[in-house]
């Protein structure tokens, strides 16, 4: 089964719910998905590329997702198992250390050694 967040499922049920037609989003093709998703992506600050340029697609925020879950401490299994991702391969392609993570790394070292 999937995990998915309660505030996404409580929005895209709603979303379901208010359609207009059988589809839950309203774009019509990917060109005016991808608009809308660039359009997001500034308005938020969600899936931006370190250029601070909007991501191309929408997969690009699984990346951003991996890699704040990576700087939250979770570990590397328990994102693999939010990704759906059956090789550890692919979750490590995801989940990029940042300066953040690679210093609470080195912070822990004390705690293991005592």
């Amino acid at each position: 089964e999937m995990a998915i967040h309660k505030d996404l499922q409580s929005l895209l049920e709603t979303l379901k719910e208010n359609r207009i037609d059988e589809r839950v989003f309203t774009w019509l093709n990917s060109a005016q998905f991808g608009y809308y998703m660039k359009k997001l992506c500034k308005k938020t600050g969600i899936g931006l590329r370190e250029d601070g340029k909007s991501s191309r697609t929408i997969h690009q925020l699984r990346h951003t997702c991996a890699t704040d879950l990576v700087t939250a401490g979770v570990p590397i299994k328990s994102i693999q198992a939010v990704l759906n991702h059956k090789k550890i391969e692919t979750t490590m392609k995801y989940a990029h250390d940042t300066a953040e993570s690679i210093a609470n790394a080195v912070n822990e070292i004390p705690s293991l050694i005592n």
